[in-house]
């Protein structure tokens, strides 16, 4: 069995490999990297390119007995986890997603909750080539143990719940906004959104829209999950069927969302 350190050191050496070719592009080291994460986690699966989420799209997914444990999101080697091109994507995945690395295949940041957690360089960018830095391995390690271990902030009372689905509307509302202004009349949501002016109000604005979306996203979960009555996994199917019957609107939109 490859020990950790000797499955970074083969990491490194399979990076370096393409680093000299001259015509990798950022794809070109995401097997590499996966391959690292396998070798040194247990019982997870990793899955590279999931399928797309409100954040957008990281580059892998951890899971854990079918469940998302954390996300992987990596950016082409030679960029800076601090230059503008990263640090925009970067930032709105840590404010949606709970659990996150992110990574220029050397240095590795972990966010926990949106701060950051924990960093490690295993490697350097040197003049032609990649050097290894092995006084970085074990904080690597120990990043990568505290992202397999989250369990995830615990919500115990109505008013934490409601908290975290203000804090979460609000998130989505700016990604909802995105989404319309640069796919407009190109995807299911925008079909919606012509919908809706078309029906109700021909003056709602981008913004209007995006706010009430998210809004009734948000109060849909809110009412679905008070009425969970057993520890099923919670999800926007479970959602959608727990919705009170009182509130046909809501039940209707669940099941219609892209």
């Amino acid at each position: 069995m490859t020990s950790p350190t000797a499955a970074i050191a083969r990491y490194l050496s399979e990076v370096a490999t393409l680093y000299r070719s001259g015509n990798a592009g950022e794809h070109r080291y995401r097997p590499a990297l996966k391959r690292l994460f396998e070798h040194i986690t247990t019982g997870l699966d990793v899955t590279s390119e999931p399928k797309h989420i409100a954040w957008g799209a990281p580059d892998f997914i951890v899971t854990k007995s079918g469940a998302p444990l954390g996300y992987v999101a990596a950016k082409a080697l030679s960029v800076s986890l601090d230059h503008k091109s990263a640090k925009d994507r970067f930032d709105r995945y840590r404010q949606g997603l709970n659990n996150l690395i992110i990574t220029n295949h050397l240095t590795f940041r972990l966010f926990v909750d949106g701060a950051l957690a924990a960093s490690a360089t295993v490697a350097r960018e040197t003049k032609g080539g990649i050097t290894p830095d092995n006084t970085g391995f074990p904080a690597f390690l120990e990043l990568v143990d505290r992202f397999t271990k989250y369990s995830g902030a615990t919500i115990s009372n109505a008013e934490q719940l409601a908290k975290a689905a203000a804090e979460k509307a609000k998130l989505l509302a700016g990604i909802i906004k995105t989404a319309l202004t640069d796919k407009a009349g190109d995807n299911t949501l925008s079909e919606q959104y012509a919908g809706f002016k078309k029906i109700f109000t021909h003056s709602v604005t981008v913004s209007e829209f995006a706010d009430m979306y998210a809004q009734t996203l948000a109060q849909g979960f809110f009412a679905a999950r008070l009425n969970q009555r057993d520890n099923r996994r919670f999800t926007r199917r479970i959602a959608a069927r727990l919705i009170p019957r009182s509130n046909p609107f809501s039940r209707k939109f669940f099941n219609g969302i892209p």
